[in-house]
């Protein structure tokens, strides 16, 4: 695959006094080499960002599994909070009635 890159000669005067390599290389030599390097740049950051994304994926999935259990547990707790006001009332009417019993004159008998 050719590729034809159009550079002004201060590019290009630029490019050959970088301490690239030896300076036995031509302009094209050291082009193919910025080329090569750029084509292994790309392909690591390619596979850095397909394990990233697999990460957030694996992120995003656990995420979810906790939002549901969190929603599971805010719903188990509004249960118990419905369960514990019932049993507060249920004893509140319980001891009245003890109370009322015991004006009337009954009497406790113990088990």
């Amino acid at each position: 695959m050719e590729t034809t890159i159009k550079l002004s000669k201060e590019t290009k005067g630029r490019l050959s006094s970088l301490d690239l390599s030896d300076k036995s290389k031509t302009f094209d030599m050291i082009l193919n080499d910025l080329i090569t390097y750029y084509e292994k740049s790309q392909s690591a950051h390619n596979k850095d960002y397909d394990i990233w994304k697999s990460s957030m994926k694996e992120y995003h999935n656990k995420r979810g599994i906790w939002e549901m259990q969190m929603k599971d547990y805010e719903k188990r707790k509004k249960e118990n909070e419905k369960q514990l006001k019932n049993h507060n009332k249920n004893k509140l009417i319980w001891n009245e009635l003890l109370s009322w019993a015991r004006e009337q004159g009954f009497k406790e008998t113990s088990k």
